[in-house]
């Protein structure tokens, strides 16, 4: 679910904002764009997509990095390095340790997948926020 202006994740937890209700608030607050359902989310800063939702029955923060497998991609080396330069401050701003995932199903480009988990979603929120301050301030 794509969320546009006014609209906001309605998922309440005995009478208090759920935790993703927090989280999108939280993603607002820095005018940035979520896409929702259920108890998993796409964050999306400029040409930057973070993920949160479970994984291995923990809460789980992914950071993407499309890696061109050549340069016939026409993506320009400044770009990319910016691109992966963006990536790695804003995930940086945060304590490890992370998992990387490569996936390279993809014919013309390889995704790095940049995880860490939490226990608790607490942790995911104030972690979260952090990252979205390091984007918001830029390079």
């Amino acid at each position: 679910m794509e969320l546009e202006g006014d609209e906001f994740i309605d998922v309440h937890e005995g009478g208090e904002l759920s935790w993703m209700q927090r989280i999108s608030n939280m993603v607002k607050s820095y005018n940035q764009r979520i896409e929702a359902h259920g108890d998993a989310a796409r964050i999306i800063v400029g040409d930057i997509m973070i993920d949160i939702g479970p994984m291995d029955s923990k809460i789980c923060l992914q950071a993407h990095l499309e890696l061109p497998l050549g340069r016939e991609s026409g993506v320009q080396l400044e770009e990319l390095v910016e691109r992966v330069s963006r990536v790695y401050r804003a995930i940086y701003a945060i304590k490890g340790p992370f998992s990387y995932v490569l996936d390279d199903s993809l014919p013309d480009l390889g995704l790095v997948h940049v995880v860490k988990c939490y226990e608790r979603p607490g942790g995911l929120e104030e972690d979260l926020e952090e990252v979205l301050k390091t984007l918001s301030t830029g390079p």
